[in-house]
């Protein structure tokens, strides 16, 4: 938030003012924004590495991130599988080239190594 007021000609001073009020009366609070922005990028189909990364990029604490998404209700093996099968179809893939494809495509949305093997195999 700081940066982005920031960038919009506000003097450094005057966002962190702002800044600082909006943390005392708790309308702005990064544990709430992760655990929102956590359910989102699940819904959208993005795994724990991919989700993690981007609350990193948006300046949310790491200790704040293990929580919110220790906190989460998310099945990741399911939510994997979920993905896959919408993009690549029910079927589980039989040659090595396409084993490859649905893995960088898996990788790509943030899943884990162990969660992508379970699903697309060795």
């Amino acid at each position: 938030m700081f940066r982005k007021l920031v960038s919009k000609d506000h003097s450094e001073d005057d966002a962190s003012i702002a800044l600082e009020m909006l943390i005392e009366q708790n309308i702005l609070n990064d544990g709430r924004f992760a655990e929102s922005y956590i359910r989102y990028r699940i819904e959208k189909g993005f795994g724990p590495l991919k989700i993690r990364a981007e609350l990193r990029e948006r300046g949310v604490k790491r200790e704040l991130i293990d929580l919110a998404l220790g906190e989460s209700d998310a099945n990741w093996n399911k939510l994997v599988a979920k993905a896959r099968s919408k993009r690549f179809g029910n079927e589980k893939p039989s040659d090595w080239n396409e084993k490859a494809k649905q893995t960088r495509f898996l990788q790509a949305r943030g899943f884990t190594d162990e969660q992508i093997i379970k699903i697309v195999g060795d």
